[in-house]
Order: structure tokens, then sequence, then C-alpha cells
């Protein structure tokens, strides 16, 4: 828990220093408005900037996300390490590794204090493998992942400063009996992190913060993932602990660009695939797959003009700034996101 700890101390700082700037910015009338009556909130809701929101009563809002997560390196603690070292404990040793997800939200406000979302997304992952005294290989998965429904309410409304509570779940329909052909043999059933889904039903009991003036947004968003129960291969993935903060400006009304920090910590798988290898590779250990990362993110919106005023365009980078993994794993490189979303009203 030590970067979800960190991190949230990092994200509650600079979402004070968010604050601050953005009252400061006229101190004698900062033309505080309710949030809704902005371009630049409109702007800002239906784009990646501020990732949970709420609509007003009636509104709908679709959108579209392509995400591509790229693994180099091995990691063990904060050190790299060899593809040698890794090789005198396992017969295979991870090389790369890429994740890629095509996302689809709906969003529905009854309310303007309630705002119900619903996500799917096709993941599609490949893995590069290095046996020992062999050619390399690679695995691939690729399929639906599990089906995300979360509820948007915002529990305390000001004119600047709102308090959402996030309860969501996700629905294990994602697949963990994915196979591929590997250096023992064909249809051999694939490590953890080539999975599709949990396999079992995820609590997420989240909150956020997000506040606004005419040109500024600052939000903070608290989001654990708490999965029940071992799942039909007999083990239970790791609790996740997210935390996001960022601060977003608009110098024209029809941009706005970001920045943030992004922390999460992995705990360690419950229980074990009977299937799967631990002496093969270290993907296959239970144990080897929990660990802390804390990414520096960067997002720019673009809303369209004229008759597409409903449509925002959306770009986003992140980097680590630190990671520990406990245990040989891939460590990110880097994180690439793209989409655009359309908001309408009956």
């Amino acid at each position: 828990m030590r970067l979800f700890s960190k991190s949230f101390v990092l994200a509650a700082l600079i979402g004070s220093c968010f604050c601050t700037t953005a009252l400061a910015a006229d101190p004698e009338d900062p033309e505080l408005v309710d949030i809704g009556s902005l371009d630049f909130e409109e702007m800002l809701s239906t784009s990646l900037l501020v990732v949970h929101h709420i609509h007003r009563k009636g509104e709908w809002m679709v959108s579209y996300e392509f995400s591509h997560m790229a693994m180099t390196d091995v990691l063990d603690g904060q050190e790299s390490v060899s593809l040698d070292q890794v090789h005198e404990d396992f017969m295979t040793s991870p090389v790369s590794m890429t994740m890629q997800m095509h996302m689809a939200h709906l969003m529905y406000a009854p309310s303007d204090r309630v705002t119900l979302m619903v996500m799917t997304h096709v993941m599609s992952n490949a893995m590069t493998n290095q046996p020992f005294g062999m050619k390399e290989f690679e695995v691939k998965s690729a399929g639906f992942g599990d089906l995300e429904l979360m509820a948007h309410w915002s529990a305390i409304e000001g004119k600047v400063h709102h308090l959402l509570v996030l309860p969501g779940v996700s629905l294990p329909t994602g697949s963990i009996k994915r196979r591929d052909a590997t250096a023992m043999g064909p249809n051999q059933k694939l490590p953890y992190p080539m999975q599709l889904g949990a396999g079992t039903l995820g609590l997420q009991p989240g909150v956020g913060y997000l506040g606004q003036t005419d040109q500024w947004s600052w939000s903070l968003d608290l989001l654990p993932r708490l999965y029940i129960g071992n799942n039909s291969a007999d083990y239970r993935l790791g609790n996740r602990y997210k935390v996001a903060a960022r601060v977003s400006a608009s110098p024209f009304p029809w941009i706005a660009g970001g920045l943030g920090l992004r922390g999460q910590r992995v705990d360690k798988i419950a229980g074990q695939d009977e299937e799967l290898m631990p002496p093969m590779t270290p993907s296959a250990v239970a144990d080897n797959l929990s660990g802390e990362r804390l990414e520096g993110v960067v997002t720019l919106a673009v809303q369209l003009p004229g008759k597409l005023d409903g449509v925002v365009v959306n770009v986003e980078g992140a980097l680590p700034v630190y990671e520990r993994l406990d245990g040989p794993q891939l460590a990110t490189a880097f994180t690439l996101k793209g989409g655009c979303s359309l908001t309408w009203a009956f």
C-alpha cells in the first residue's frame, strides 16, 4: 500500500494547489458559476480531462476510446533484471508486451445529480517470450473484457466544489480461459496477464472531487476495485487501488489541456490456477503479479465547431515516474489514448 499512500498524498497536495490557483485567478470577482453553465464545462464533461462527471437531466453521452499500453524491461522491485537472471529461476522470461483496448461508454442522466454509465471494451494482448536456449515466441489473446456499470452521484454541490460518490461494479464477462501455442506445445493455458477478465465480481466504492471556475478545472478521484470470491479457476485477482489528480485549463472556448498524476497499487493474486506451471514463467506465479506505479499524464481535448459542437476529440499520453514490482514482471513503458464523444439531449 506504500504507493497508494504516497499517491494519495501527492494527489491531495496537487488538488489543493489547483484549488488555490483557480480561486486566485480573480480575487475580487472570480465569476464563480454553477457547474454545467459554461461551454468549457460542457466540453470537459465529454472528455478525458474529467473522467467522472455529472450531466444535465435528460442528457446522453456516447464515447469511443482506444488505448495502447507498451511494456518492456523486466523489473524485480525497482531494479532491472536481465533475461539470464530470470532464466536462473524460470524456463521462460517475458520480453515485451502490448495491451490494446477499444472502449465504448454510454452515459445517461435521469436527474441533474445522478448520471449512470455502462462501459464495455474489447482487448487485444500480445506477449513476446524468450525460452532458455530456444527462439522467441509470441502469444496472443483477444476478446471482450469485463463489463462495468457505474453511477455518478453528486453528493455535495457548490458553485465551484463538487463531491461525487462513484459506486460501481464489474461483471465477469471477460474470459479467463484463453489458450495459445507456447514453448510447451499447442493449446496451452495462458498466464494471468494474458487473460481478459477477472472471472469474478468486482466492487468499486469510488469517490471523486471536482472543482471549476471559468477557465480552470481540477479533480481528484479515488477508485478501489475489490474482487469478491474465487473464480472457476480457483483464484482471485488482487484488489486494485487507483488515485488520479488532474488540473485542466481552457485558453479558448473550444480547447482544453490538462496535466495530472495517476497512481495504482495492485495486490497479490489469491489462490492459484492449477493449469499453469509457475516454474515455466514468472507470469504464471500468483505472488509475482503485484506492485505499484505512478504516472505523469498529459491530456488535450478539442471541441468541434458548428453543428458538430457536441463532439469532443481527445488524446492522452502517460509515462511512469515511479514503478515497483513484486517479483520479475514487465514494466510499463508508456500509455497512449485517443477518443471522441458525442453528447445530446432529447
